[in-house]
């Protein structure tokens, strides 16, 4: 079975995912990490890993995310946002992520798609 895991292209994203994807693996099938910036490192584990944000900067996202949702952006940096901030930013950045997971999905053709939601 080819099996595509998906990640946030953050180092904590992918961590979680990691021991799932290599006991995949070690059961026989085709694991593809899909993922980006610091998260790559998950090809440390002997994963085969996919960069699907290159040039990924998170802190570029905040920047246009932020400013056109001041109320949010004060509140999180007061610790006040609860997961309205998280979720504007992470909004912003599976929308980045969309196509390329999409081409490389439909390229590679998984049998299963695995991806760890870690928003609300």
């Amino acid at each position: 079975m080819r099996v595509l895991v998906v990640s946030a292209p953050l180092v904590g994203h992918v961590f979680p995912l990691v021991p799932l994807a290599v006991a995949l693996r070690d059961a026989g099938h085709d694991v593809l990490v899909a993922t980006g910036g610091g998260a790559m490192a998950a090809a440390g584990a002997g994963l085969a890993v996919h960069d699907v944000a290159p040039g990924f900067d998170f802190g570029r996202i905040a920047l246009r995310v932020l400013p056109r949702h001041p109320l949010i952006a004060r509140a999180e940096l007061a610790g006040t946002a609860g997961t309205r901030g998280a979720g504007l930013l992470f909004g912003a950045l599976n929308d980045q992520l969309t196509d390329p997971v999409v081409t490389l999905a439909t390229g590679w053709r998984p049998d299963l798609v695995v991806y760890l939601s870690t928003i609300g």
